[in-house]
């Protein structure tokens, strides 16, 4: 594929046919060099459908996206191409039930709103629209500090749902925070590979899959891939708050780990004086207090962003 060949023209947008209860865009993409294999992505969300014409075009259908802008990428085997394209989503029906639900959440009337996004999500008929308001219905969920309910709201992935969501940067984000602060595996493999799966995923290269998998990694005292994340996400957004406290929290984390390894050696932990354990339990204060930090600073980023829109 050649990056600067592809552009896309949307020769309709709207629900897919009259009728139809599935609000996927058609769209004609025309470039170069695409393959068999080429992946078209809206927003870094996976269309639903990808028909191979020949080397110059695709046609696809979208998952459901709701109104706005999108970038346009492109992945065939290993290859990925941000191309300088702008797809614009056009409402569908349902968007008008979802716009009320975002008007109720700006006016802080977060139960109203979700109590709209949880009957759209039980009665529509197409399960990547499901999706969607399930998520939204998690972060409202987490604006209000209860991630039990966020977990269970973000239960998404049906084998309904389109490939293209259960693969999708923006949605796994919302696993990767729940997985961080409520385990959802007796198993810490599943959580880290979870984590892991995010980051391969995503065709954006979003800095944020990494900032959690530090995280993750972290926790499991796997520190050398977290601060090889740790480069990345500050070569991205150096100043970005979130990401420069995650570097001092990974920074007090080898400290203690080796503070730990030398108050341990030669003796069991119980024999620890006072004063060592009083470090290590304010080390563990700073732990969670550090990580309440990260929760609360993200949330706040949570209100008025659509998940997908403007991604890149």
């Amino acid at each position: 594929m050649s990056s600067s060949a592809n552009r896309a023209a949307a020769d309709y947008c709207g629900p897919a046919r009259q009728g139809d209860n599935h609000p996927g865009c058609k769209v004609m993409v025309i470039g170069s060099r695409f393959s068999q294999d080429t992946t078209v992505y809206f927003g870094g969300l996976q269309a639903r459908e990808i028909t191979f014409v020949n080397s110059a075009a695709l046609h696809v259908v979208t998952s459901y996206l709701r109104p706005g802008t999108y970038k346009l990428d492109l992945k065939s085997g290993e290859a990925i191409v941000h191309s300088a394209v702008d797809f614009t989503a056009l409402p569908a029906p349902v968007d008008s039930a979802i716009d009320q639900a975002e008007a109720l959440a700006a006016k802080d009337q977060t139960t109203a709103a979700i109590g709209i996004l949880t009957n759209i999500a039980t009665t529509h008929a197409d399960y990547d629209v499901r999706v969607y308001v399930h998520y939204r219905a998690a972060q409202l969920y987490l604006l209000q500090g209860d991630y039990w309910k966020a977990s269970e709201a973000a239960a998404l992935f049906d084998p309904k749902v389109s490939m293209g969501l259960q693969t999708s940067c923006r949605y796994r984000l919302l696993s990767d925070e729940l997985a961080y602060a409520i385990s959802r595996s007796n198993n810490h493999d599943t959580d880290l590979r979870v984590a892991d799966g995010s980051v391969k995923m995503d065709v954006t290269e979003n800095p944020d899959s990494r900032f959690w998998r530090a995280l993750m990694d972290a926790r499991f005292g796997k520190m050398e891939q977290a601060k090889a994340d740790l480069k990345f996400v500050l070569a991205a957004e150096p100043e970005k708050p979130s990401y420069r406290a995650l570097g001092a929290y990974l920074g007090a984390q080898s400290t203690l780990g080796e503070f730990a390894l030398h108050a341990c050696h030669g003796q069991g932990c119980p024999a620890f004086t006072k004063m060592r354990c009083f470090i290590f339990l304010f080390a563990n204060f700073l732990f969670v207090a550090a990580h309440c930090a990260f929760v609360a600073r993200h949330a706040l980023q949570l209100r008025n962003i659509d998940p997908i829109q403007n991604h890149r």
